[in-house]
């Protein structure tokens, strides 16, 4: 979903409108939300052609029904298959009423509320403020496109998966980027500044690591890798690190 809803933002944004829609037609065949991505194939194309004569005469517009076209033979494989064009939505219903819950769902359940779907809300934050930031941003509305209607319709009724579905709309954490990117780095406190441990091939050499988001992701892909970190104070002109 994420990589061929990047590629086809990427390529409307390049103007290669009809390529872009093959492209989140496979990515609709791997999850139905790729459609969201769509609202991006469109601003792309209203701000390249704003005429309104020039849109609708465009064979660019194809792009636009291309993923449909997709959907439309993926729901005949359904029907031969299954004997149901949408079994893939009515499975849903199996989950309970609960599958459509919302966010005003989860909060009129009243106590106990369920944590875990809470802590959906919170951690998706975030990527709602960086989503309405980006509608105020000409350049951004290409993002917005897609991250404003997919976060809209999760707080609607996808809170169950708002914890995965929030992490796959990349639109909404390119914003993010950009203002992390423009914020300084935390003072050099010591024992927050990590260093590579010797024989690090991939960050042997670098600079300290101040930034508390870099921080935690390098953290984690070299806990992954088996690979060792020292705090900064550990590293003298005079000691020698050894992996263990």
């Amino acid at each position: 979903m994420v990589l061929f809803t990047a590629l086809a933002v990427y390529l409307a944004l390049r103007g290669r409108h009809l390529w872009a829609g093959v492209a989140l037609g496979v990515g609709v065949l791997a999850r139905h939300r790729s459609f969201f991505a769509g609202g991006s194939l469109l601003v792309a194309q209203l701000k390249q052609r704003p005429s309104v004569r020039r849109f609708l005469l465009s064979p660019a517009l194809l792009g636009l029904v291309i993923p449909w076209l997709f959907l439309g033979a993926y729901c005949a494989y359904q029907y031969v298959r299954f004997g149901d064009a949408l079994a893939f939505v009515k499975m849903r219903d199996n989950w309970g009423p609960m599958a459509w819950w919302g966010v005003t769902d989860w909060w009129r359940h009243g106590p106990p509320r369920n944590v875990v779907m809470g802590s959906y809300v919170v951690f998706a934050l975030p990527s709602i403020a960086a989503a309405i930031a980006s509608v105020f941003r000409r350049k951004w509305w290409e993002l917005a496109g897609f991250s404003v209607p997919m976060l809209f319709v999760l707080f609607h009724s996808g809170i169950w998966g708002m914890g995965r579905y929030t992490a796959s709309c990349w639109a909404a954490f390119v914003p993010l980027g950009v203002w992390l990117s423009r914020r300084p780095p935390a003072p050099d406190t010591g024992g927050g500044v990590l260093r590579p441990a010797a024989g690090d091939d991939v960050l042997s050499g670098a600079a300290p690591i101040r930034h508390p988001l870099t921080l935690l992701c390098v953290k984690c892909r070299l806990v992954a890798s088996g690979r060792q970190i020292q705090p900064v104070e550990a590293f003298d002109s005079t000691s020698s690190v050894n992996n263990s």
